[in-house]
């Protein structure tokens, strides 16, 4: 879902969603009724809310312990402090 909104600049609607499950090999009806769901609306709402508290204040914005990494041009410098830790 990243690579289609900060990469491809793609709209993100029901069909590219459900195009994106499908090509990940998930099942695009039950990804497309989990995202419909009032459950999953409400666990993204409290995500959105914990990363406001800790300082987020854009997407993508991604956070490693303490560590927070925002904008599409960190995802590289993500990639590497992740392989970095990975390697200890």
């Amino acid at each position: 879902m990243f690579q289609a909104v900060f990469a491809s600049n793609e709209d993100i609607d029901e069909q590219t969603c459900s195009a994106i499950a499908s090509r990940i090999k998930l099942d695009a009806r039950l990804f497309g009724e989990a995202i419909s769901s009032s459950s999953v609306n409400e666990r993204v709402i409290a995500s959105a809310r914990r990363a406001f508290e800790r300082g987020a204040f854009g997407v993508p914005t991604f956070f490693v312990g303490d560590e927070m990494f925002w904008g599409n041009d960190r995802l590289v410098l993500l990639e590497h402090y992740l392989a970095h830790r990975v390697r200890r």
